[in-house]
């Protein structure tokens, strides 16, 4: 009969000695990690992307309520607006103004990078002036800005309404 109690220990000594992993294993593990983490990256900046947008669209209708709030108090005994300027040179902006035109800001705000104005057009601006005590617009006809992002080239478009009405 034989003995029987080389192969116990010879089996343990192989399972021991298997507990490791190979380079191959590994190298694919690690290419499957690099696979999901840039496929969680860019779809992580792609978000942040279009959330850009609609926190610019947010900023510029918050803005726009500030100054219709100025206008209903009559701060200073003035109308209030927002001047809205797509330069040809230079970065697009948006300016508080006080009166019934706009011819000097009292704030400036410019635009985020990767942000533009579609409308105003190039070289235009649009003024949005708010009527004292009403909050209305100063034109009876709804008005429009349209940003875009030139990354992802989505637009927004934010309108004012005759009666005042600002949404997006």
């Amino acid at each position: 009969m034989k003995n029987n109690t080389q192969y116990p220990i010879h089996n343990t000594q192989y399972r021991k000695a298997r507990k490791a992993f190979t380079l191959m294993e590994l190298l694919i593990v690690v290419a499957i990690t690099t696979i999901l983490a840039s496929v969680g990256i860019s779809s992580y900046v792609n978000h942040q992307r279009a959330k850009l947008l609609d926190t610019s669209a947010q900023e510029i209708v918050g803005y726009l309520r500030y100054a219709q709030q100025k206008s209903i108090g009559q701060e200073g005994g003035n109308q209030w607006g927002i001047h809205f300027e797509n330069p040809t040179d230079g970065d697009d902006f948006y300016a508080l103004y006080t009166g019934t035109s706009y011819t000097s800001p009292e704030e400036t705000r410019y635009l985020s990078s990767g942000i533009e104005y579609e409308s105003p057009t190039a070289g235009n601006s649009i003024d949005v002036s708010f009527n004292k005590l009403t909050g209305n617009s100063a034109t009876s006809t709804t008005q429009s800005i349209t940003i875009k992002s030139t990354v992802t080239n989505s637009t927004t478009t934010i309108s004012i309404s005759g009666q005042g009405l600002i949404s997006y």
